[in-house]
């Protein structure tokens, strides 16, 4: 349904591996090497421990996550929370619409 409603939006969504580093701190450029050669497409500090908590309940999970920068090592420059933030709140009302539209199929 996730997929059916993004086409309908007009939005363009991927579908790859996440791989879950547990932070607070960003990836280091060799954990972004390392997940690469795992077969990551992303990777990030949230989305995994909500999906195992519901794993243990027994109940359906759609996970998905909002990309708001590039790995560490991947660009020639310093990662900074400021841009982070910046780049998610560009995106924030298309992606709570998004959401509300998902739970419309439901």
């Amino acid at each position: 349904k996730a997929r059916m409603v993004a086409k309908r939006i007009g939005l363009d969504v991927k579908e790859g591996t996440y791989m879950f580093f547990k932070g607070p701190n960003f990836e280091t450029p060799a954990e972004i090497r390392a997940a690469r050669i795992l077969g990551a497409d992303a990777a990030g500090m949230s989305t995994v421990p909500e999906v195992v908590a519901c794993s243990h309940c027994n109940l359906k999970v759609l996970g998905m996550s909002v990309i708001t920068n590039m790995a560490a090592g991947i660009l020639d420059k310093k990662l900074n929370h400021e841009e982070v933030m910046e780049t998610a709140n560009k995106i924030r009302a298309v992606f709570v619409e998004y959401v509300k539209e998902i739970v419309r199929e439901l």
